[in-house]
């Protein structure tokens, strides 16, 4: 709790000196670590056992939540956003664009900020990919006639 204190009174000193000050009415906090399921509210500060969004970014004590929150919920947004483009007839480089000024900054902070889950990359690779060459499936090398079994009879 002191280190808490200590934080808010360096918050506060630095307040004075650049004008600026922290709106304690405002301010969220979250127990953390052992202290997760405490209910106690010191220091005149709300204290939050729900997921506390930080800076575009969810936090909270369940994995799967802050997942869900965090990365789940915008692949379903990149994924609306890339149906509504693919509507329309563009062309590779516009396809490249939008991947590149719509898609990818979605995910991008919080990508750059939080561990990312195994089955996250694939899934965005596979979204992305397939907006690309317009849900095309890879070609074989080989043509398909090649593949048919033909049998030669001698007579």
């Amino acid at each position: 709790m002191a280190s808490v204190e200590t934080a808010l009174e360096t918050a506060d000193n630095f307040g004075m000196l650049a004008g600026l000050r922290l709106n304690r009415k405002k301010t969220k906090a979250i127990w953390l670590g052992k202290w997760g399921k405490n209910k106690s509210n010191p220091l005149h500060l709300k204290w939050s056992h729900s997921p506390v969004k930080i800076l575009g970014i969810h936090v909270s004590y369940d994995e799967k939540g802050n997942n869900q929150m965090n990365f789940n919920h915008k692949l379903q947004k990149l994924q609306t956003n890339l149906d509504m483009w693919r509507a329309r007839d563009l062309t590779l480089f516009g396809r490249v664009l939008i991947i590149k000024s719509l898609g990818l900054p979605q995910l991008i902070y919080s990508v750059s900020n939080l561990d990312v889950p195994r089955e996250i990359i694939p899934t965005i690779k596979t979204k992305l990919f397939n907006f690309l060459w317009k849900k095309k499936e890879t070609k074989s090398k080989e043509p398909d006639f090649i593949k048919t079994e033909t049998k030669v009879v001698y007579v």
